[in-house]
């Protein structure tokens, strides 16, 4: 498996010994390791490791809840959501069997969502515009098509400066213009890069060379920054200071999430919490404050099922493990 070993029915990442059960499953995982998210949110900028992620978090800006809880009224914008609420509120023991679609076989957590689904099969649109008379099947398309309307281009393109009314211009765009630029192409599995840097270190990957080891705990980098960030952990060089307090830290990201969390000014926080009003400055910092008043604990050790409300505590926690 080129540098990463098949286990029985398991793949096992090198990088930290993690069993994954599915190739697609690895990828995602060696992503967060090396930092990448390629699927960015055309509204805020925040970005996801894989497209489902990113689907689920751009129904949080249209408002689009999809999955029905079949035991109340309760609506979500993701599955994820939809079986924490079915595990607190109803019970693991009341879980609802899937419902299958008559037609083409797919299965559904609800039959409020399996409603919504048939409409592709009959080609009901209940959903029309009062100003040009188009219809949808969903409202949140009908959302979506307000917006030529109101003339507002609320989609931005993260690499240049043009905005589109519609998410699916945005998608041309990028794939129209900005795909063709990315030139630099890893000769083992054809992904294409901006840079030629970029490029080359992404196909350490395949070539499973770690150049730069610690001579402290043993653990190897692709990078010679990652390495030199690692060993002023060990050290606790903390040459990042804080302009606007005493602290300061041994990473940059962890000086800029400081002054984020703590030095951030009024301009510069337009979330407000619907439950305090207090501000934050990003949507995940939003998500992070909601859970203490939800108590939601969204990531879960697969190997003790700890449950963790932010996935730092999670890594952290999984440390004891691996110790």
């Amino acid at each position: 498996m080129g540098d990463h070993e098949r286990i029985s029915n398991f793949y096992q990442c090198v990088l930290c010994n993690k069993l994954l059960k599915s190739s697609t499953s690895l990828q995602y995982h060696l992503r967060a390791h090396l930092g990448e998210r390629p699927f960015p949110c055309s509204f805020c900028g925040k970005s996801f490791i894989n497209q489902g992620d990113q689907f689920n978090h751009i129904r949080r800006h249209i408002k689009e809840k999809p999955y029905c809880c079949s035991m109340c009224s309760s609506v979500f914008s993701c599955s994820g959501s939809l079986n924490v609420h079915l595990r607190e509120v109803h019970g693991p023991t009341k879980r609802p069997r899937k419902t299958e679609c008559p037609i083409c076989k797919k299965l559904f957590l609800s039959k409020g969502a399996l409603n919504v689904h048939l409409r592709v099969h009959t080609g009901e649109k209940p959903f029309s515009c009062s100003v040009c008379g188009s219809a949808f099947s969903q409202k949140a398309g009908l959302e979506r098509h307000s917006l030529l309307h109101s003339g507002k281009r609320s989609f931005k393109c993260l690499q240049c400066t043009k905005t589109f009314y519609r998410s699916d211009s945005l998608k041309k765009h990028v794939l129209g213009v900005h795909a063709k630029e990315r030139r630099h192409s890893c000769d083992f599995c054809g992904k294409t890069f901006l840079t030629d840097f970029t490029c080359k270190t992404h196909m350490l990957i395949h070539l499973n060379e770690l150049p730069w080891k610690c001579e402290i705990c043993g653990r190897r980098f692709r990078q010679q920054g990652t390495w030199q960030s690692h060993m002023d952990m060990h050290k606790n060089v903390k040459k990042h200071k804080c302009a606007h307090c005493t602290k300061s830290f041994t990473t940059s990201s962890g000086l800029r999430e400081h002054y984020l969390r703590m030095h951030a000014t009024p301009n510069e926080r337009p979330y407000t919490c619907l439950f305090c009003e207090k501000k934050l400055v990003n949507l995940k910092y939003l998500d992070e404050h909601i859970r203490n008043h939800t108590n939601e604990h969204p990531y879960f050790c697969h190997i003790c099922f700890k449950e963790c409300k932010i996935s730092k505590t999670l890594i952290y926690h999984m440390k004891t493990h691996n110790n």
